[in-house]
């Protein structure tokens, strides 16, 4: 009986563990009811820092990238200038000028190149990749590998901009000494480009002299003397303040 009455017992206190038990793991519960609020507002937080990381991120690549492209496109201007400057000793090369447009902003040429054959204002583009275009559009594609790519401003448009502020502040009477030429330079394909007009060639660098020739073929020449002048008249307007170029960044952007 003795020992019966031990098991009874024992069997008891095993069942009132367990009771115990069971009670902790229920307040266990109950208290994690409370917690589900504050875990489940620390999830949304991290996920929104994570977000604001990826996003800082990106813009920060972005930058970098834009910079890398316009240190790479002003060494491609230089390169470009050089080539003209070395070519025949009349010719008079200007690059980065800022003219003053009808809207009140400036315009920047890139190169301006002026030789026996005429003025001949150069928008410089270097890219790699493929570019498609069209003559009416307002932007054009430059695509690279992986699917990647972004769209910039049609460099026709752009040139045409820089025509017109040329033809007003030198007061040209005569459109045939102008010849506005895009020039892309690097390893880029101009894969889909629409031209409908001859006003501005869409041309690779190698093209540049070759091209020269033909569109002044049968248009006034320049004397050295005049090439002396409109260079001096010029000049100015290629050492402009750091705060003119900030105003002439600021209108660019505004554009886009």
């Amino acid at each position: 009986m003795g020992q019966k009455f031990v098991y009874k017992e024992n069997m008891f206190l095993i069942f009132v563990e367990k009771l115990s038990i069971v009670k902790i793991i229920c307040k266990g519960c109950d208290r994690m009811e409370h917690l589900k609020p504050i875990f489940f507002f620390s999830l949304v937080i991290l996920f929104m820092i994570l977000l604001l990381y990826l996003v800082v991120r990106h813009i920060v690549k972005e930058k970098k990238f834009q910079k890398q492209l316009l240190h790479i496109g002003n060494e491609a201007e230089q390169q470009l200038a050089r080539k003209l400057s070395h070519r025949f000793g009349t010719y008079r090369v200007l690059t980065n000028l800022y003219l003053p447009n009808k809207k009140g902003a400036t315009t920047e040429i890139d190169v301006l190149c002026l030789c026996r054959r005429g003025i001949f204002i150069l928008e410089c583009k270097h890219y790699s990749g493929e570019v498609f275009g069209d003559e009416d559009a307002a932007k054009w594609y430059h695509g690279l590998s992986r699917g990647r790519g972004f769209g910039f401003y049609n460099p026709i448009a752009q040139n045409r901009a820089h025509y017109n502020a040329l033809r007003q502040v030198l007061g040209v009477k005569n459109e045939n000494l102008l010849h506005p030429i895009v020039v892309f330079c690097g390893p880029c394909r101009l894969k889909r480009v629409k031209i409908r007009t001859g006003f501005c060639p869409v041309i690779k660098e190698k093209k540049l002299f070759r091209t020269m020739r033909k569109v002044s073929a049968f248009c006034p020449r320049l004397s050295r003397r005049e090439i002396i002048r409109l260079e001096k008249l010029l000049e100015p307007y290629c050492h402009v303040t750091r705060r003119e170029k900030k105003a002439h960044l600021k209108y660019v952007k505004s554009k886009k």
